[in-house]
Parts: C-alpha cells; structure tokens; sequence
C-alpha cells in the first residue's frame, strides 16, 4: 500500500485519494494501486520511481522491474548485487548486467546465480572465456554467510534465519524450505525459527 508519507507531494495535495504526477506541473492524477506497478501511467514516469529514503534494485534481473529497498537493506533483498561482495576476489567471473560475481562451477548449473540469466545462456555451457557473458573470475573458498544467516544449499545466496521454515522459499533453490537437514549438519545443533504466527518453534 502506497503511504502519502512515501511520496511527498505527489500524495494529499491537488489529487485527493490519488497521485499527482507532476505537483508542479499540469494536473495529471492517477490511481494509488497504479504506483509501482511496472508500468507508467504518469507523462513523466513519476509512478516508477522510488518513494523517499528507498532505492531502485533488480532491475535488469531476468523478471521484473525491480524493487525500492532501504540503502542498508540492498545486500540483503537485492538479487542483482547478493555476490557483488567478492568480486574484488581472484578466480571468479563477473556477471554481464548486474553487480554479482559467480564462481566458474556455477556457470550452467541451472541456477540463475547472476540474476540476468547471463551465467545460465545457452553459450555458457561450452568455451566460458569466448562464449559467455562473463568476464572476471573469483575465488569462492572464503565465502561465509554472517551470523544469524542461512546459507542456501545450492544457490549459495545467505538468506536471514527467520526466514528459514516459514513456509516461503527465499532460496532460489528452496533449500530453505526442503533441505533443512543439511542446514542442521553444517551450521547448528538446534535452532529456533521464528514463523509467521509469531510462535516459535524448533529445528
């Protein structure tokens, strides 16, 4: 649901109950359910962007037309730069239209690691350096998700605790849902997951 305090003038001034497209310009109003809807309603675009104090991500991902985040929450929810943090490591190859950076076996596997699809193309599967989209290659080895995180099984990305068992794949690989197992073995005896009714339960 949009909120009048997301978007400062163009919310609560000419256009009562909707958006002003340009509160400066001529009156052009728009439904509030037509903000951020991926297309754009308004002349001048002004439903697309961003509300204050967020920030475009995710948008040359395979799907979509990206999401407004908080700054300090990109590394968190944005898929286009979940790898970015070791691109400056050796070994590794860049990704063609995002920030991320993917290990050489990921290159084909079936996962869209880079989020554009460009480590998954039809020409990654043979001559990786004259044939596919990446370009620099990195090393893996020191990789490890931060504490209170949960690392995916096969995609790799680290996912925030709670989100595991709470009945909504945030894995692209949905080992955050099915492949807990695993996720027992290799971080922790026990673990309490908080779920969607706020109840707790054990691992």
């Amino acid at each position: 649901m949009t909120r009048f305090t997301e978007y400062p003038g163009h919310i609560g001034g000419r256009c009562v109950a909707s958006f002003d497209c340009d509160p400066s310009g001529p009156l052009v109003c728009i439904t509030l359910t037509a903000v951020r809807d991926c297309f754009a309603d308004c002349p001048n675009a002004a439903d697309e962007e961003c509300p204050v104090n967020k920030v475009l991500c995710d948008s040359k991902v395979s799907n979509g037309c990206g999401k407004c985040v908080k700054m300090e929450e990109r590394d968190m929810l944005c898929s286009d730069r979940r790898w970015r943090n070791i691109c400056t490591e050796t070994d590794h190859f860049k990704c063609l239209s995002t920030d991320n950076c993917i290990l050489p076996q990921w290159i084909g596997d079936g996962v869209d690691d880079c989020a554009d699809g460009s480590d998954e193309g039809s020409k990654c599967y043979s001559d990786v350096q004259s044939n596919c989209a990446m370009k620099e290659k990195f090393n893996f080895q020191n990789l490890r998700c931060i504490k209170d995180e949960f690392q995916c099984i096969i995609s790799h990305e680290c996912i925030s605790i709670v989100n595991v068992l709470d009945g909504i794949e945030q894995c692209n690989d949905g080992s955050d849902e099915s492949m807990i197992p695993n996720f027992r073995e290799n971080n922790m005896n026990k673990l309490n997951v908080e779920v969607q009714n706020n109840k707790t339960r054990s691992v």
